[in-house]
């Protein structure tokens, strides 16, 4: 069995594809629950539509399948305001960019 130790700190060092910061840091991930190897979550992004879902569900997935968590659930949700807000600062303070959009 994985530890919920090794899972929260695999979750909190995924970085975002186009923002030098981790999806934690950027105030995106909430509501982990963690049983019998399957890891349950809930993804905060700052609007709808966002082009990027799947390439930072893809990078949730691919890292806790790396660490044997058997099945991996994410909802999603839409960020209120204030969280949007230090979301789009933080954006603007690391913003790299993507090489390749198709990653």
């Amino acid at each position: 069995m994985i530890s919920k130790r090794r899972i929260e700190n695999t979750l909190n060092t995924i970085k975002h594809p186009a923002i030098d910061a981790t999806l934690k840091e950027l105030g995106m991930l909430e509501n982990v629950k963690i049983k019998n190897n399957k890891v349950s979550l809930k993804i905060f992004f700052p609007f709808e539509g966002v082009p990027i879902k799947p390439i930072i569900f893809n990078s949730i997935k691919k890292a806790l399948k790396a660490i044997g968590v058997e099945k991996v659930k994410i909802q999603e949700g839409v960020m209120n305001e204030k969280e949007r807000n230090k979301f789009l600062a933080i954006e603007q303070e690391k913003w790299k960019g993507m090489a390749d959009p198709a990653l």
